[in-house]
C-alpha cells in the first residue's frame, strides 16, 4: 500500500500512514517490541522509495524467496559482493536459481528446451520480470 500510495495510486492512505502502519504490524507479528525503532534517522518516513523497499525486504526475513524476489524488483538492498564469488564485483542478488535435478527428472521433456538456453545457472538469463538495469 505504501508503494502504491508514493506512486501516487489512490489508495486511501498516505504513503507514510501506509509504511508506518507496516513497520508497525511486522513488528507486532514477529513479536518485537520497540517504541525507538521508527524514530531511528535511518527507519523513520522521509519520502524515499528506497527507504520504504529496505523495510519490505527485513519485514520478509522469514519468507527468503519473497524477499529475493523482491531484491530483485528493486535493487534494494544491494550488499557488499560475496568476497569468494566466482563474478567479482557483484553485489546484487542472481538473475535465477538454476533448475534442481529433479526438475529434468521428472519434467525433461517440458524443463530441457529452456535449461538448453540457459549459459549460466546465476548470471546467464534475465527473467522477463527483473528490469533491473546494467546488471553485469
Amino acid at each position: 500500500m505504501a508503494e502504491a500510495a508514493q506512486k501516487g495510486w489512490n489508495v486511501g492512505t498516505t504513503a507514510e500512514e501506509a509504511y508506518n502502519e507496516g513497520i508497525d504490524l511486522s513488528l507486532a507479528e514477529n513479536k518485537v517490541i520497540d517504541d525507538k525503532y521508527k524514530t531511528q534517522s535511518n527507519v523513520k518516513w522521509n519520502g524515499d522509495i528506497k527507504r520504504l523497499y529496505l523495510q519490505k525486504w527485513i519485514a520478509l526475513y522469514k519468507d527468503g524467496h519473497e524477499a529475493w524476489a523482491e531484491s530483485r524488483r528493486t535493487d534494494v538492498p544491494l550488499m557488499a559482493p560475496a568476497p569468494a564469488s566466482p563474478y567479482p564485483g557483484h553485489n546484487r542478488p542472481p538473475f535465477r536459481y538454476p533448475y534442481p535435478a529433479s526438475e529434468a527428472r521428472l519434467n525433461g521433456a517440458n524443463s530441457k528446451p529452456f535449461a538448453a538456453n540457459v549459459k549460466d545457472n546465476y548470471w546467464g538469463q534475465q527473467m522477463w520480470w527483473d528490469t533491473r538495469k546494467n546488471v553485469k
